[in-house]
């Protein structure tokens, strides 16, 4: 993993799995299905497919290798939407596996998969997906950084592994047993924050449980209108564009910080 991440070798036909067996990505000749998004900040689409124009220089290199590269961005869903969320597995997922076929009669090149949702005649819930190939040319997606500046977070990167694996690693191996597993499991975030309003840890609870049967036996319809459900919504507008806010200058302060690590006069280039 450390091949893959920091030296990044696999895009070069570097990555040697043991001695004499490189892994090469021209080696690779069933299609390649890109899924990306724009709300995945971990792996944003510039970073998911920069790997196609480092190792197929041209689109007609790309072809030659009669390889098809096919693409496809969600709007919004995050990092670990893209595997886990249920709307994605009703949407894109079906749509995939629905035309996973056509993707070998695809002549050699890139593409974009666009899907269109249509309703059925007999007016069904579920949405029919139509899905096109749109062609492009890695012109279109290809991505210019600073390799000077990612060579200086490799060899910082290929300090710290070292150093880890030297110093740290040890020390884990040392406290890692079965006993500490349950606790640090046990004491996991998602865990504790339900513990809190548990009635089984949480005394304060004790009345709300009690009255829980009571409310849900007769619970009243609110308002769709009225001051109430403006304010509310008026208020959770305000926190959404806040933590909005608040993520834009997370990331431009992230991306200023690695100017100022890593990059030198001259040769600043944007991350985006």
């Amino acid at each position: 993993m450390s091949q893959l991440f920091i030296g990044n070798e696999i895009e070069d036909g570097e990555l040697e799995l043991h001695k004499g067996c490189h892994v090469n990505m021209k080696n690779i000749k069933n299609p390649i299905l890109i899924f990306a998004s724009e709300g995945d900040d971990i792996t944003p689409p510039y970073e998911a497919m920069s790997w196609i124009a480092a190792v197929y220089k041209t689109t007609e290199e790309l072809k030659e290798a009669g390889q098809r590269i096919i693409y496809m961005i969600d709007p919004k869903i995050g990092h670990l939407g893209i595997f886990v969320s249920a709307e994605v597995a009703r949407h894109e997922h079906n749509a995939i596996l629905g035309n996973i076929d056509r993707l070998d009669g695809l002549k050699p090149g890139l593409y974009e998969m666009k899907i269109e949702d249509t309703l059925r005649e007999e007016e069904s819930i579920e949405p029919v997906h139509e899905v096109r190939f749109e062609e492009l040319v890695i012109e279109d997606i290809a991505h210019h950084y600073n390799h000077k500046s990612f060579e200086r977070v490799r060899q910082v990167s290929e300090f710290n592994d070292k150093f880890y694996s030297e110093w740290g690693s040890p020390f884990v191996q040392i406290i890692s047993n079965p006993l500490a597993a349950r606790a640090m499991r046990w004491l996991h975030p998602m865990r504790t924050t339900r513990y809190m309003w548990s009635q089984w840890l949480n005394p304060a609870m004790w009345g709300i449980a009690a009255i829980a049967p009571y409310v849900r036996e007769h619970r009243l319809q609110t308002a769709s209108e009225g001051f109430l459900p403006m304010m509310e919504s008026k208020t959770s507008k305000l926190i959404t564009d806040g933590l909005n806010k608040l993520n834009d200058a997370i990331d431009e302060v992230a991306e200023e910080t690695f100017h100022q690590l890593y990059s030198r006069h001259g040769d600043k280039s944007s991350l985006n």
